[in-house]
Parts: structure tokens; C-alpha cells; sequence
């Protein structure tokens, strides 16, 4: 069996054993004899690993290969990712960590968490290929099934694994291996369950090993070192300020959430969706006052104002000044500090 970990686009492909690549020792998984060996120290570029799988999809006698092999999957084969995402409190923010850093475990490709009234799924593209890749989606999808099960202890309830292509194997043999009802040729790769299960607490979960994790992950360039969900929420609400639809519910719908657990979430914290977005307003506000020479009515249609005079009225609520005032007073300062530097 193998697992794969990332570093600059190369994947590894490790034994169980941790000792001869390419060696499997799981029960019920073996490698084709004639499957390609890497040579050196096991790793390979991602195309060399995309023809890895053409070559075990294509050579296996087995049809379920695929499955089999992702059901074995663990979260530790997806490296520092997997050890961040099991350790989250909740399913949702478990499956949202893998959404959030789909791109750094395999270049290109991406998870996406989407919630719609009792109904959750997980879709998933592939990114080594324009050409859907047939064995990389079975090995994914088994492994995310599996996943989904292990952290909830089984209570999750998988309604349909869908696939663009057509499994290799019969479908009697994907349900019977998935357990769960297969639907294929369809728009995306998915996993659809219920949404109930999303705020599932994680029960081996550490708190203080994922907040070690974020911290090396900052380090590293990998994760924002504020990597909260209010701060989340201002980044999503400071990018959509010009669009005057933007409200809770596309908030959530940004987030992988649902606008009441948005809600939760928002009061648990002290914060509602307006106040977040007058914090977001005021700062942007300051900023493009202070440091640039955009007209104030420019300014107020960014920052998502209907009327100009609902821009002074909110600038002065949060700063006693209105914006020519701040804008003046903040130069004068700005070139006090450069007198005292000369």
C-alpha cells in the first residue's frame, strides 16, 4: 500500500512497512508485478505519479483496486493536512480543512463542502489531468467514505457516491464494496450524506496538537497564521463589500456552512454578520483614506454604500471625524513622521 505526501509538487509513494517502496503488505492489495518502480529515493514528479495510476488501473485484475486501496486510506498518509483536519472539533471543520489545503495535497486538485437544507456533498476534481483520471477518483472517493465513517464512529449516513465515469467494476460490486448506493455519469465526483453529521465532534480530536500544527503550518508559509473563522468571515465579506447582495447567506454558503450554524457560530463569538462587516468597512475605509487619493464617493460605492451620506454617517459612528477630516489629519501626521525621521 501506499501513501502519499507532497513536497514542491513531488509525491512519495511509502510501503507499510516503511521500509521497501513500493512493498505492499496490506492484506488484500497487491501491486501489479509489472507496475513501473521509481528509481532513487521513491519520489516522483506528479506526471510520473498520475502514469503510476494509468499503469496499476490499467494492469490490475482487480476491478475494485481503486476502492480497495482508498478504504485503506488514513488521514496521517495526507501528512501535516491530515494530522491538521483530524484533529478539528467538528466533521464540518474537519472536511473544510481538507477544502481549504486541497491544493497543496495534490497540485490542482480540489475539494469543495456544500451544504443544502438536510443535505451535505463533498464533490471532488481531479487536477493532474484535463482528462478525468478513472482510478485516482475511485481511490479518493473510497478514501473520503472511509474517512467520513472512521470519524464518526459509523453514525454518518452516506446517501450516494457519484461518479463522472463508469466504475471499472460492476456497480453490484462498488455498492457492495462503498456500501452505499453508486450513481455514475454524473456532473461531478461526489459523496452526498447527511448534513446532520456535519457538526459531529471529533472525539480523539487535540486541541493543543492542532494548535501546534497551525502554528508550524504558518511557519512554513502553508496556512495564515490567523486562521480563525471570524477571520475567515472579514477576508470573505472584505472581498465581496462592492457586491450589495452580499449577506449572511452567501456569507455561510462561502464558509461550507449553513447561515443558522454561521449564526451560532457569529453569537458564540459576540459577533453578528452586520458588526463583522462594519469592522471590515471601517478598516478598508481608513486604509484607502489614509494611503491612497481616491475620491470619497469612490470609496463609499467600494465599500458597498448605497449613498455617500450613509458613508459620512458610518465613518463619523466609528471615528468621530468625517473622511476629509481623516484624511487630513492622518497626512498631517504622515509627514510629521517623515520630519522627525529626516
Amino acid at each position: 500500500m501506499y501513501s502519499i505526501s507532497t513536497e514542491s509538487a513531488r509525491y512519495r509513494l511509502v510501503s507499510f512497512s516503511h521500509s521497501v517502496p513500493w512493498q505492499t503488505t496490506h492484506t488484500g492489495i497487491n501491486l501489479p508485478e509489472d507496475v513501473p518502480r521509481p528509481a532513487g529515493s521513491g519520489w516522483v514528479s506528479g506526471s510520473d505519479y498520475r502514469d503510476l495510476l494509468h499503469s496499476i488501473g490499467s494492469r490490475s485484475h482487480d476491478q475494485m483496486h481503486a476502492a480497495t486501496l482508498g478504504l485503506a486510506y488514513r488521514p496521517k498518509y495526507s501528512g501535516v493536512v491530515g494530522y491538521l483536519a483530524e484533529n478539528q472539533p467538528t466533521l464540518r471543520e474537519l472536511l473544510t480543512c481538507f477544502c481549504r489545503h486541497s491544493g497543496f495535497l495534490m497540485r490542482g486538485a480540489h475539494f469543495e463542502l456544500a451544504e443544502c437544507g438536510q443535505v451535505a456533498t463533498l464533490s471532488y476534481t481531479e487536477g493532474m489531468s484535463e482528462e478525468p483520471l478513472a482510478f485516482d477518483v475511485e481511490m479518493t472517493l473510497a478514501a473520503l467514505t472511509r474517512l467520513l465513517r472512521d470519524k464518526t464512529e459509523g453514525a454518518v449516513r452516506i446517501r450516494q457516491v457519484s461518479f463522472g465515469h463508469r466504475p471499472r467494476g460492476s456497480l453490484a460490486e462498488m455498492r457492495r464494496v462503498l456500501q452505499t448506493r453508486i450513481a455514475v455519469g454524473q456532473e461531478v465526483n461526489s459523496i452526498i450524506f447527511d448534513a446532520a453529521a456535519l457538526d459531529m465532534a471529533i472525539a480523539d480530536a487535540d486541541p493543543d496538537l492542532r494548535a501546534g500544527l497551525q502554528r508550524l503550518m504558518a511557519l512554513a508559509g502553508i496556512l495564515p497564521e490567523d486562521d480563525t473563522l471570524l477571520t475567515r468571515a472579514r477576508a470573505k465579506i472584505a472581498e465581496s463589500l462592492g457586491d450589495r447582495e452580499f449577506g449572511i447567506t452567501a456569507l455561510a454558503d462561502s464558509l461550507c456552512m449553513t447561515p443558522r450554524t454561521l449564526q451560532r457560530h457569529l453569537t458564540t463569538s459576540g459577533q453578528t454578520f452586520s458588526g463583522l462587516r462594519d469592522q471590515v468597512r471601517k478598516d478598508q475605509a481608513m486604509a484607502m483614506l489614509g494611503h491612497t487619493d481616491l475620491p470619497i464617493g469612490e470609496i463609499s460605492y467600494r465599500l458597498g454604500f448605497t449613498e455617500v451620506s450613509s458613508f459620512y454617517r458610518s465613518f463619523r459612528q466609528w471615528t468621530s471625524l468625517a473622511p476629509g477630516a481623516y484624511r487630513k489629519q492622518n497626512k498631517a501626521a504622515a509627514v510629521q513622521g517623515e520630519m522627525e525621521v529626516i
